[in-house]
């Protein structure tokens, strides 16, 4: 009661945390999901109020997606059925990596929305990226509608611990209409790139 619907955990390979909002339909940032194993440490936001708990019931525990390895997360498979998302990737290696997701959903807004939403938790990794909305709050999950007339610039917050080669990839590209093109603009060398070639 009175909690973000954001579950947060810390990648112990990339030292970046990855989110997971419960009910989206989306995937989760940096291997999150929507299963947390037996004894593994999360994150959620509280409330405003005194209020806030978070209760688990035996009926939100599951014997059939059970993870296992390093990256775990709780709960029972999700309809992904109509969602629309991209998901984007930073890289300098296959270790320091971090993720971040924009979901096209009509109740979504250009500016944040705690409802929708899932804020950016910095990590302790060699590389961050986020979303930023239009009033600048950094996002690992962003969800806006989809632009109706004009194209819609959304910024990135990227940086790195030290100067090097770095790439940012298209990982995920689920259910956009083909009619929408989707560009990564260079600011700083003045180029860009069609993400869907």
């Amino acid at each position: 009661r009175n909690v973000s619907s954001t579950i947060y955990v810390l990648d112990p390979v990339s030292h970046n945390f990855g989110s997971y909002i419960a009910n989206s339909g989306l995937p989760g940032t940096n291997n999150a999901s929507n299963v947390i194993s037996s004894g593994q440490a999360f994150f959620v936001v509280a409330g405003t109020t005194s209020t806030s708990t978070l209760t688990f019931t035996e009926s939100a525990k599951t014997t059939t997606a059970m993870n296992t390895g390093s990256n775990l997360l709780m709960g029972k498979a999700l309809n992904t059925a109509n969602v629309q998302y991209l998901r984007l990737r930073m890289a300098k290696d296959a270790v320091n990596a971090d993720e971040t997701i924009i979901q096209f959903n009509s109740n979504g807004s250009l500016n944040y929305n705690a409802n929708l939403d899932a804020t950016y938790r910095a990590g302790y990794g060699a590389v961050s990226l986020a979303g930023l909305s239009s009033d600048k709050v950094q996002l690992s999950v962003n969800v806006i509608p989809l632009p109706k007339q004009q194209p819609e610039v959304i910024n990135l917050a990227v940086n790195a611990n030290a100067t090097g080669i770095y790439s940012i990839t298209l990982r995920d590209l689920i259910a956009v209409p083909k009619l929408y093109e989707v560009w990564l603009m260079d600011s700083f060398r003045k180029d860009s790139l069609d993400m869907r070639q």
